[in-house]
C-alpha cells in the first residue's frame, strides 16, 4: 500500500522524543512515528479486548454457572441447536 502524504502536529516535546529515537535507532523520523503510532492502536485494541473480557467474567460470575462447566453447556447447546434443524 502506498503511504499518503499527512502532516501531524506534535507539541515540542513529544517531536524531540520522536526526533531522538529516530536518531538512537538510525532510522527515519517517518518509521519511528510510524511504529509508535501502530503499537499504540494496538495497545487500545488489546485494552477494549481486556475490556471485554472483564466484562463477560463479571456476567459468568453473575450467573453462578462454575467455569469449568462452560464449554460442556455450550456443546450441549450447539448439539441442541443442530437436533432443531
Amino acid at each position: 500500500m502506498a503511504a499518503e502524504a499527512i502532516t501531524i502536529h506534535l507539541d515540542d516535546a513529544l517531536l524531540a522524543a520522536l526526533q531522538e529515537a529516530a536518531s538512537r535507532r538510525h532510522l527515519s523520523l517517518d518509521q519511528v512515528a510510524g511504529e509508535a503510532i501502530a503499537e499504540g492502536l494496538k495497545a487500545e485494541r488489546l485494552d477494549r479486548v481486556q475490556a471485554l473480557l472483564s466484562t463477560g467474567h463479571h456476567y459468568g460470575a453473575d450467573s453462578g454457572i462454575l467455569e469449568n462447566r462452560v464449554v460442556d453447556l455450550i456443546h450441549a447447546d450447539r448439539e441442541k441447536r443442530r437436533n432443531l434443524r
